[in-house]
């Protein structure tokens, strides 16, 4: 999943991985900075001692001021609880014996629960979680600060994606699922499809991609958040404009069964709230 080298022919780290200038205190890089308010917005929306202990206290006033820019919280809240569990019960859909066995790699985990968790209530399975050598540390040491053991079937890899392809980062291993949560967000189209190719060679036979991609009409009914949120995360480089064009990008990269959601079509499904708008794709991109 290596960037294209660059003029000296060195690989290029990844763009959610060039350190830039941070006036808030949230991090170094643009993805350690949009996890930091990821976590912060889960743990104010989905409050647990595991969110809390995954965030820091410049995360949870960031975040809070990113959600009170907007009137209408739920709108917003909605959609984070439906992507966080939408992806969850398709991880355990599509991994082998009812979601009871197989392994999973998280890319770009950031500090999110999930990986804690999944593995917690599954001890059949093997989760494994990849991002850059900070946040692990700092994910790491949060846990340990909480006094939270993480359950021996879950593992961290530490390593820029944008410079070492996943199938070296994984010693050649194959996988049942790759989840990456908000990460094709900040990729153009083209390097979507080639970081889907990429994690498309660790899948065995019938494995999944599971990620999301935002949606340009979902994406306008919250402006001032998206617009104040891309100011320290990064711009978002990979919005569609519909379900056929998110299709599009993960046939481009090899797959042969990609289904498209709506997390306001899985709500019910899932027993969560309704949102009023779904600000991204999930999407399920199956190998043959």
């Amino acid at each position: 999943m290596s960037e294209p080298n660059d003029s000296e022919g060195k690989p290029r780290p990844s763009l959610t991985a060039i350190p830039s200038e941070d006036t808030m205190g949230l991090g170094r890089t643009p993805g350690q900075r949009a996890a930091e308010m990821i976590a912060g917005i889960r743990a104010e929306i989905m409050p647990s001692p595991l969110t809390t202990a995954l965030t820091s206290l410049i995360g949870r006033a960031v975040a809070g001021t990113l959600m009170r820019l907007e009137s209408d919280r739920e709108r917003a809240a909605n959609f984070i609880i439906g992507r966080y569990i939408g992806l969850s019960r398709l991880a355990e859909e599509s991994l082998p014996e009812g979601g009871q066995s197989g392994t999973i790699v998280e890319v770009a985990a950031g500090f999110s629960p999930r990986g804690m968790e999944f593995a917690s209530e599954r001890p059949g399975i093997q989760y494994i979680e990849v991002d850059l050598p900070d946040v692990v540390e700092e994910k790491q040491k949060r846990l340990e600060k909480a006094e939270i053991t993480p359950p021996p079937n879950l593992s961290w890899l530490a390593a820029d994606l944008g410079v070492t392809p996943l199938a070296e980062v994984l010693g050649e291993r194959k996988v049942d699922v790759v989840l990456a949560e908000g990460l094709m967000a900040y990729f153009p189209h083209s390097e979507v499809i080639r970081i889907a190719a990429h994690i498309r060679e660790v899948l065995v036979p019938g494995g999944s991609l599971l990620c999301t991609v935002p949606w340009r009409e979902g994406m306008q009914h919250l402006r001032m958040a998206v617009r104040f949120f891309r100011r320290l995360a990064g711009q978002h480089r990979g919005i569609v404009e519909d379900e056929n064009q998110a299709r599009e990008l993960f046939e481009s990269a090899g797959y042969t069964d990609v289904s498209v959601y709506q997390v306001s079509q899985l709500a019910e499904s899932m027993g969560i709230p309704t949102p009023l708008t779904d600000f991204a794709f999930l999407v399920r991109a199956k190998t043959s």
